[in-house]
């Protein structure tokens, strides 16, 4: 963007070069410094708004950091200020879960298939903290942020308050094809996130 202000610039400043000349009592030269000012503001804000909605465009199959495979544990470091993406793939029908151990105050998470369609779990499992309605507006109260999901299906996991920390699983029941997975964290804690990932048949057959 640096270079369209700099063209921005020295565009108005050519003006500047322009002749006093006088139309209707007005100096030609300020009539045309107007204008060019006019026209170089109305273009940054063009560029400005097109920039905006290219990043608007951008999909979370793009955004997505890596690939998560079954069988793996991870430790991931989840932002306050924006989502992180993944994804994950199921080799064919069955059940996804996610055991995810975190240790800030909240920390939000949905999935999602190709088509941006969100699932809730089919079974939840906690050790230590609890899930609870309304994490969107829990998250909001933490960290300012709200729609960055574009789902009601949002799990809110919140911490144990004595020793501060989330322990819980997730089970999804899935068809075989490509996932993502976007979460983010509140403010208060830390940006860690240890997360499992385990996936059976529709036979109970764990596979990796």
């Amino acid at each position: 963007m640096s270079s369209v202000f700099a063209k921005a610039v020295a565009y108005q400043s050519s003006a500047m070069e322009t002749g006093n000349h006088y139309k209707n009592g007005v100096s030609l030269k300020k009539q045309m410094n107007r204008q060019n000012r006019l026209s170089g503001v109305a273009l940054i804000f063009a560029l400005l708004f097109l920039c905006n909605v290219a990043q608007a465009q951008v999909g979370i199959a793009k955004t997505a950091k890596e690939t998560l495979r079954a069988g793996e544990k991870y430790e991931l470091k989840i932002s306050s200020t924006e989502a992180s993406d993944y994804k994950i793939v199921t080799p064919k029908d069955g059940n996804l879960t996610l055991s995810l151990e975190s240790y800030a105050k909240i920390t939000c998470f949905a999935l999602y298939n190709e088509d941006g369609k969100s699932f809730a779990p089919t079974k939840q499992e906690f050790v230590s903290g609890r899930e609870e309605g309304n994490p969107l507006n829990m998250l909001y109260i933490d960290n300012g942020k709200y729609n960055i999901f574009n789902t009601n299906n949002v799990q809110g996991c919140f911490w144990n308050e004595t020793v501060e920390k989330f322990k819980g699983s997730f089970t999804f029941k899935l068809d075989g094809g490509t996932y993502y997975l976007r979460i983010i964290r509140g403010q208060t804690g830390l940006s860690t996130v240890n997360l499992s990932i385990q996936f059976k048949d529709l036979n109970g057959n764990v596979v990796n």
